[in-house]
């Protein structure tokens, strides 16, 4: 049974397979958000309205450009033409979802009228678990990656000129975009 949340996103038919094609490796990323829920069912992390749209406007021209203009991907979807890759993350697979509607929405349409999906109506999304993952900077998995935030973190901090122009937020604003707070 669907939340009100997860009924926003209808659309291509996704499941989420480990990069070796076996079940969808933990995140614990992902576990960290989906466990705050919000007023309504939603959890915090969660992609917007908006963004799902958006989402989908990307698919529509990507449609246009690959599908019409230059004929490089087929007009109907066929699995067995795509590869795709996401994070773990269920905003960004929620992304892919909405990607996929723009860019083939004859899919999309076809599973809104049954109430059963088959299996092989599935597009298939590949992930890593946290620790292999490389499509966004992986710093907690990487010694050096981390050194090298820290460093980075404390000289944008440090930055006297930076710290001026934050003075002017609003405190919760400053101390997020990582500005010193002001002695009281």
């Amino acid at each position: 049974h669907l939340t009100d949340c997860e009924e926003m996103y209808q659309g291509v038919p996704v499941m989420v397979r480990n990069l070796d094609g076996g079940e969808s490796p933990f995140s614990h990323d992902n576990d960290r958000q989906v466990q705050q829920k919000m007023p309504g069912g939603c959890h915090t992390g969660q992609l917007t309205t908006t963004g799902f749209q958006q989402a989908i406007d990307l698919g529509k021209w990507l449609r246009e450009q690959y599908v019409v203009q230059h004929e490089l991907l087929p007009v109907e979807l066929d699995r067995s033409t795509l590869a795709i890759r996401t994070t773990n993350i269920a905003r960004t697979i929620l992304t892919a979802k909405g990607i996929l509607t723009g860019l083939y929405p004859a899919a999309a349409v076809e599973h809104s009228k049954h109430e059963s999906i088959q299996e092989d109506q599935y597009v298939t999304l590949h992930t890593a678990s946290d620790a292999k993952e490389w499509l966004h900077p992986n710093y907690r998995h990487c010694q050096r990656f981390m050194e090298m935030f820290q460093e980075g973190r404390e000289a944008f901090v440090a930055d006297a000129e930076l710290n001026a122009t934050l003075r002017g937020l609003d405190p919760a604003a400053r101390e997020g975009a990582g500005g010193k707070q002001k002695k009281q």
